[in-house]
């Protein structure tokens, strides 16, 4: 393969493609590149566009299946990757079913993320058919021969190297919510590793199981009249920390610095910026540096591109010229060529990348900021639970205020009694009770301590055979089993996990729940109730009746308030309607629709409709007097509007009905 003489660094930035470095092997199924120096790379980015079959045989796009043995049943057979996730599937209505595989697409990262407390055990299935965008895997039986910040080495049994990047990988929403998955290695140099073995993960992957959510204290009931039928009351506890999700900036921080540029000032990799900080400031002697910029970027001569506040988590310098014209950024240049070099091999000598609106050859320097911003929960964001149960968020209650559990943890969110009657979804409230289980029985096993010890197997083999309604107690069986095999050293381990996990997990496969009397018969053992009296501090004093709480698994959506909300503009118009410019990316905002006029006319709001066409349009004649009456008696009569090229275009559309418009 003949190299190109540019590389593209937009392919670099956004898809990790090695363009002209590589020999590919045509026929390789797994799609794997060999370097012209031996070395292996791997770049799959498929995804899981799995499905489970009947039989229960899992089979991706490359052909590959996990054997029947591997499954706990067979009865999952009807379910997609999505449904065969949610517990409790059994008592779930079925367009609920749907509407949460639609909701898991729609899930963005979080700061919380953690494992399920009630799982269906394919999640630690499906996780390893996961696309490099999430987990990295070997290519081969090798040896973990190097680790760093950027790359995982394996000498792999044919003698090659294979080099995997572990830097953060850039995952899209359909919201244009863009956000950055974050690998952490889960081997160690001299380990062995088999192929296609799991040897990073993801922030979507905690020990090899999915993790997209996290588990939160629920009660059922009423809050000052905000938990109506799908309003979520959280704790701001919560919103400032498990629920904190993250936008990632790039596109818009792509810098062209040109050869008469001066660089006066790059702000260092690392660093914790403020929204409006400086991150780069240069001068410039050509009138082409100021496309683009800004006016309230130019300061004294000087232009200087401001953070939208977050953390610089890089900084890529690609030199279409000699990086000794500029002194400030060679530091800076030395560790980004560095880092490429040791993932990608050789740099590149040429770029060509997206400025303005075409690709082109550039002359200059291009720097490329990428920025994470975190993000807190705001009202009107939007949480699912495994169940179909979206909502807004209605109210963030203070953290003291939240009602408070006999064992002192305050609720984290608040649901009314409609959300789970209306939705058909008893599936919510087995969940939360077995979930009291879980961590129940935690309690319970660690204080009886790290040491190895009968009571705590006894007691483990009690829960979790009441609970097992798979044939023959197979999974029980293998519970319990595992747990006698371990030595000191693992029992110890395996403490110390759930002490900081806080949760033993707990296995409810596809249609093989356990039934109410089942949970309540695991709850006496363990000795919990399925509610309780909680103290209203904020009242002082405790609850009449007995509330409904427990643990659910939640989800953040990708529909947040701060992204999709968007006003009346002063800013740009359109220069025929006059109207705002259509969008919040273009700093416009709410326009009138064919359907809002015609909803004006259905209730005779006349008189509205004509101030909406006429000077809260383009009738800029009309406007400029109401205004100047505003500005110099405080008020301002009705006027009937005088030009409107919007109203003319409605008049339009009434004589092609036959209509004859109210002039």
């Amino acid at each position: 393969m003949i190299p190109k003489e540019y590389i593209d660094i937009d392919e670099i930035i956004e898809t990790d493609e090695i363009v002209d470095m590589v020999d590919i092997e045509v026929d390789s199924p797994d799609h794997t590149f060999i370097l012209s120096n031996g070395i292996v790379t791997h770049n799959s980015n498929i995804g899981i566009i799995n499905q489970l079959t009947v039989d229960s045989l899992i089979t991706n796009a490359r052909g590959s299946f996990i054997s029947k043995d591997k499954v706990i049943d067979d009865k999952a057979g009807v379910l997609g990757v999505n449904s065969a996730a949610i517990p409790f599937i059994g008592s779930t209505d079925g367009a609920r079913v749907m509407f949460s595989g639609s909701q898991g697409r729609q899930a963005i990262p979080i700061q919380g993320a953690e494992q399920p407390i009630i799982q269906t055990g394919y999640e630690s299935i499906l996780s390893s058919l996961l696309s490099d965008s999430y987990v990295k895997k070997s290519v081969d039986n090798g040896i973990v021969t190097r680790i760093t910040d950027s790359s995982i080495t394996i000498r792999l049994s044919s003698g090659r190297y294979q080099i995997t990047s572990i830097l953060p990988k850039v995952l899209s929403s359909g919201q244009g919510l863009d956000s950055l998955n974050y690998f952490k290695p889960i081997v160690k140099v001299g380990d062995k590793v088999k192929q296609n073995q799991i040897i990073a993960e993801g922030k979507h992957i905690i020990d090899g199981t999915l993790s997209v959510g996290t588990n939160l204290l629920c009660a059922i009931m009423q809050w000052k009249g905000y938990s109506y039928e799908d309003g979520y009351i959280i704790s701001d506890k919560v919103a400032k920390g498990k629920l904190v999700s993250s936008s990632y900036f790039v596109d818009d921080y792509k810098i062209l610095i040109r050869k008469t540029d001066d660089v006066k000032f790059l702000i260092s990799e690392g660093s914790q910026t403020k929204q409006g900080e400086p991150i780069l400031i240069r001068s410039s002697k050509e009138i082409e540096s100021l496309i683009g910029t800004d006016l309230d970027e130019i300061q004294q001569g000087q232009i200087i591109t401001k953070s939208p506040g977050g953390k610089i988590l890089s900084i890529e310098i690609y030199p279409n010229a000699p990086i000794k014209t500029f002194p400030v950024l060679k530091d800076q240049f030395e560790k980004f060529k560095t880092r490429y070099e040791e993932v990608n091999g050789e740099f590149p000598k040429k770029f060509i990348a997206k400025l303005y609106q075409d690709k082109e050859q550039f002359s200059g320097v291009l720097v490329v900021f990428k920025i994470e911003k975190l993000m807190e929960c705001e009202l009107g964001d939007k949480i699912t639970n495994s169940y179909g149960g979206k909502g807004v968020i209605a109210r963030i209650e203070k953290e003291e205020n939240m009602p408070l559990t006999p064992w002192g943890e305050h609720v984290e969110v608040i649901l009314n009694p409609l959300a789970i009657i209306n939705r058909m979804n008893p599936s919510t409230q087995k969940e939360m009770a077995l979930s009291l289980v879980s961590k129940a029985l935690t309690r319970q096993v660690i204080s009886f301590g790290s040491k190895k010890n009968n009571k705590s197997i006894d007691l483990i083999s009690r829960v979790f055979l009441v609970l097992d309604s798979t044939p023959n107690k197979l999974y029980s069986t293998q519970v319990i089993s595992a747990f006698k095999r371990m030595n000191e050293k693992e029992y110890k381990e395996y403490i110390n996990k759930i002490m900081a996990r806080g949760y033993i997990p707990i296995l409810v496969p596809p249609f093989q729940e356990p039934s109410i009397d089942k949970i309540k018969d695991a709850m006496k053992i363990v000795g919990v109730k399925t509610s309780y009296n909680l103290y209203l501090k904020e009242f002082n004093r405790y609850t009449d009746k007995p509330i409904a709480v427990g643990y659910l698994y939640y989800k953040k959506l990708e529909q947040q308030s701060s992204i999709k909300m968007s006003a009346r503009s002063t800013g740009l118009v359109d220069s025929k309607t006059r109207q705002a410019t259509a969008g919040k990316s273009a700093g416009g905002g709410q326009r009138i629709g064919e359907h809002d006029a015609w909803a004006l006319i259905s209730h005779g709001a006349v008189t509205v409709l004509k101030e909406f066409f006429g000077p809260l349009s383009d009738d800029h004649e009309t406007k400029n007097q109401i205004i100047s009456d505003i500005i110099q008696t405080g008020n301002a009569d009705y006027r009937i509007p005088k030009s409107s090229p919007t109203k003319n275009l409605f008049d339009i559309y009434l004589n092609g009905l036959m209509i004859e418009s109210d002039k």
